[in-house]
């Protein structure tokens, strides 16, 4: 009887035993199983991580190429526009073209610390007031940016009304980029876009104006030593609009009111 009992208690210590160990065994296979599953669920989010950056650069690249190989048919169309009233048309209607409705306006040195409005776009600001505000903006504005060799961009109304002073009302509420347009150490051009903060630039805005402003210094540039190789006696002090005085071209928008 008590062999018979001891084997049996024996017998149930086994089974327990056996029972404990088939429970280890059933929470490790859970474990490794759980493990697979992520490791799994990670290979699959990190080969849809790769797709979506590889979708992504190819997007940039393909925006890239296509900015690129836009601007340079733009650089083959100007190449031979030493009139600079035209030349500045075709960089607005080309600003248009690749960067889409905004409010542009292009400054250009006429003397000594001097500048004037060379043409601008208007897309949505009020067209009677247009004109004289940005006459009195190429005053003041274009000489803080003289001597950049970057682009500006201006967002917050702090850096708006820091640059505009009175005139930051008129423009408040929108993004402002500046493009400084320089060759041989000289400022040719200074291209200022604007539009309101609820249609911002894109990222592509950069890539296409640090191309396009390059294309246009460097026909500016060409433009001034055409100018110095016809008339060697008459420095060169800046540009003006047409041929005759400033009175003659009131009013003149371009024709590219939009």
């Amino acid at each position: 009887m008590i062999e018979r009992t001891q084997a049996a208690a024996e017998q149930a210590e086994m089974l327990r035993r056996q029972s404990r160990r088939i429970d280890r065994l059933k929470r490790v296979c859970k474990r490794l199983n759980e493990e697979r599953g992520d490791r799994q669920e990670a290979a699959a989010l990190g080969a849809a991580a790769e797709h979506a950056e590889r979708d992504a650069m190819f997007e940039h690249l393909s925006r890239k190429i296509g900015a690129m190989t836009a601007t340079n048919d733009f650089g083959a169309k100007i190449r031979g526009e030493l009139d600079v009233e035209l030349l500045l048309r075709a960089v607005l209607e080309h600003v248009l073209h690749s960067i889409g409705p905004t409010n542009a306006a292009v400054f250009l040195p006429t003397g000594e610390d001097e500048w004037s409005l060379g043409g601008y776009i208007n897309y949505d600001v009020e067209r009677a007031s247009a004109d004289i505000v940005l006459d009195r903006i190429a005053d003041y504005v274009p000489q803080q940016f003289i001597d950049e060799d970057r682009l500006i961009r201006l967002v917050g109304h702090g850096e708006i009304e820091a640059c505009f002073g009175e005139e930051a009302d008129w423009i408040a509420g929108s993004e402002v980029v500046f493009a400084p347009c320089r060759s041989d150490a000289r400022c040719l051009a200074i291209l200022m876009l604007f539009r309101g903060r609820d249609s911002p630039f894109g990222e592509e805005l950069t890539e296409q104006l640090e191309l396009l402003r390059e294309l246009m210094a460097e026909q500016l540039s060409r433009a001034v030593r055409v100018h110095n190789r016809a008339k060697p006696d008459e420095p060169w002090m800046g540009f003006c609009i047409g041929e005759g005085d400033e009175d003659d071209h009131a009013g003149e928008d371009w024709g590219m009111a939009a």
